[in-house]
């Protein structure tokens, strides 16, 4: 299966043999910005523009959990991989991270002057990356929002952030037409790719790096 989300306020889940639609999820009152599935398979979570993450049952398309907390639009959705915890980035210069089984709101991100775009986490989950409109990406220590590392070096905003599985590099992409590869420990760069004309707004590695 793949799931999409769209303006159209709505997901859709797809069954890839046959491209065929298996079912939609509704209830959201605004564009869908993100979606994520949780680990189990069980579930998928979106961000939408109405400022709110639902967490979906994706066998009867029930809506199970709402994430309410942000001030605007949630532009990504991030599950941990021990489908505890939920991270959300927003417009509202924050990342929230809620429990996964209430709903709850348990921390919030604060130190980027601008919108929040992407956010990401490393492979054993210690660590939270985000994005940000203010040209930087920050890394975090997820357990208890401390400020540890700031990405700088791009001229415009950053619209996406990725991390490697075995944490070594990171990539943002931004409104620079760049995409910056980062050393995840020191924050320096490694190289630049400059080949796009137009700005890269997804970044992803390859599980073997």
């Amino acid at each position: 299966y793949v799931v999409t989300g769209s303006y159209d306020k709505t997901l859709i889940l797809w069954k890839l043999s046959n491209g065929n639609r298996e079912r939609s999820f509704v209830g959201h009152t605004y564009h869908v910005y993100a979606v994520a599935v949780t680990p189990s398979g069980d579930g998928i979570v979106s961000g939408s523009g109405d400022m709110t993450a639902i967490l979906w049952n994706i066998h009867d398309s029930s809506r199970l959990l709402t994430f309410k907390g942000h001030e605007g639009w949630v532009y990504d959705v991030v599950v941990s991989s021990s489908g505890l915890h939920l991270y959300t980035c927003s417009r509202d210069e924050t990342a929230i991270k809620w429990s996964m089984k209430t709903g709850e709101r348990l921390d919030t991100f604060r130190g980027h002057i601008d919108e929040v775009n992407s956010c990401c986490l490393t492979s054993d989950d210690k660590y939270l990356l985000t994005a940000s409109d203010d040209k930087t990406a920050i890394v975090w220590n997820a357990d208890d929002t401390t400020r540890l590392r700031t990405l700088k070096g791009h001229s415009s905003c950053v619209w996406s952030v990725c991390v490697c599985s075995d944490a070594r590099i990171v990539a943002t992409g931004s409104f620079d037409n760049t995409v910056i590869l980062w050393d995840f420990q020191t924050a320096t760069p490694v190289c630049t790719l400059r080949d796009h004309a137009d700005f890269p707004r997804c970044v992803y590695f390859s599980k073997n790096g």
